[in-house]
């Protein structure tokens, strides 16, 4: 919506603004979803596995990388269009495309089913259920 009204010689500024809370709502979701999950880990820190806990530190640094990229789409968003931030590529490539690939590689890495693949198997969990004991 912006695009278009900003190529057809419209004024933006109500979809900017749509963009803009929308952005807002999102920043402040996923901080309250940051805390719940720190609080999460910290409350679990003595019950669980060493592999849990190495996933856990992961998935923060990925959760803060793409925290970082909502960010800087709001400041971005909030600038408006044809200021710093969205016309200088070194701002995109650091604060948006970066954090991403961050994220992504360190979920790539640390996926879950790499850590605790072998724990569970060990406690029967995802072991083959014969057919006899489905009987």
């Amino acid at each position: 919506m912006i695009g278009s009204a900003y190529s057809n010689g419209k004024d933006p500024a109500v979809p900017n603004h749509i963009l803009l809370i929308c952005l807002v709502v999102q920043v402040v979701s996923f901080f309250i979803f940051i805390v719940i999950y720190v609080a999460s880990i910290y409350r679990s820190r003595r019950v669980t596995s060493s592999h849990f806990k190495t996933y856990a530190a992961a998935t923060f640094v990925a959760t803060l990388a793409v925290y970082l990229r909502t960010i800087f789409r709001l400041a971005e968003t909030a600038q408006g269009l044809q200021e710093t931030l969205s016309t200088h590529e070194v701002y995109f490539g650091c604060l948006e495309f970066l954090p991403i690939v961050v994220a992504v590689y360190i979920l790539v890495w640390w996926h879950p089913g790499k850590w605790f693949t072998n724990e569970l198997k060990a406690r029967r969990v995802l072991s083959p259920t014969s057919e006899t004991e489905l009987q």
